[in-house]
């Protein structure tokens, strides 16, 4: 049943759950787009193209999914891991669950030849992507290995 403006609620269902339940009332949902942009997190900058530096989300409840497609238009000697920030809730802050609160899907062209393949995830408490590559042996910043032409294809979805 529908309550104006307080959600569904689905406490008249039957749980079969295994796991503890905190909530029967889905009271959030939202559509919209957010701002992306690039930043090093060291030293330098990575600027994204202003025709590609909008991401769309979905927010269900407490589940937020985020996609696009970012192009890096311009560098300047970008150091460190590269972080997409502007994500349109933050994440959550749970110790008890663990350090990270979502983890996402990544396709990328026009990075370093040293880069096997790019990986990333969302920390908690923050509204950004952090964006690593794979060398073959282990996770390496790739800040440095981003240039005019790079581009990004994101989908991600985290907890907040």
């Amino acid at each position: 049943s529908a309550r104006l403006g307080k959600g569904i609620d689905f406490s008249a269902q039957t749980a079969t759950a295994t796991g503890t339940m905190t909530a029967e009332l889905l009271d959030h949902y939202e559509e919209g787009t957010w701002a992306a942009a690039f930043t090093a997190t060291t030293s330098g900058t990575v600027t994204i193209h202003t025709s590609y530096d909008l991401g769309l989300y979905t927010r269900i409840g407490r589940t937020v999914h985020v996609q696009g497609l970012f192009y890096i238009s311009a560098v300047s000697s970008p150091v460190g891991d590269l972080h997409l920030t502007g994500l349109p809730f933050t994440s959550v802050d749970r110790p008890d669950l663990g350090s990270d609160s979502g983890g996402i899907s990544i396709w990328a062209t026009g990075l370093d030849t040293s880069i096997d393949s790019p990986q990333g995830r969302i920390t908690a408490g923050v509204t950004t992507i952090q964006l690593n590559g794979f060398d073959g042996s282990d996770n390496t910043a790739i800040a440095a290995s981003v240039a005019a032409g790079t581009y990004f294809i994101i989908s991600a979805t985290y907890t907040v």
